[in-house]
């Protein structure tokens, strides 16, 4: 659902910012990298809310999904 994979997301923060910012990364997508999400609008622009109820603005979400709901 990410425009970035979950697992390239970790390792890149992992890489990026060290361990500790990798585990905090792999936490929030381990919980929001599930499906039912529902796909909404704000300010005339997509929004994605995850099963664990975080928002992804426009920009964040991967074009397949945008592609596949509108």
């Amino acid at each position: 659902m990410f425009k970035e994979s979950c697992s390239n997301h970790v390792l890149r923060k992992t890489r990026e910012s060290g361990f500790n910012s990798g585990i905090k990364a792999f936490k929030f997508r381990y919980k929001n990298c599930r499906p039912n999400y529902q796909l909404s609008s704000k300010n005339g622009k997509t929004i994605l809310i995850t099963a664990a109820n975080q928002v992804l603005e426009e920009h964040e979400i991967d074009e397949r999904i945008l592609r596949n709901n509108y």
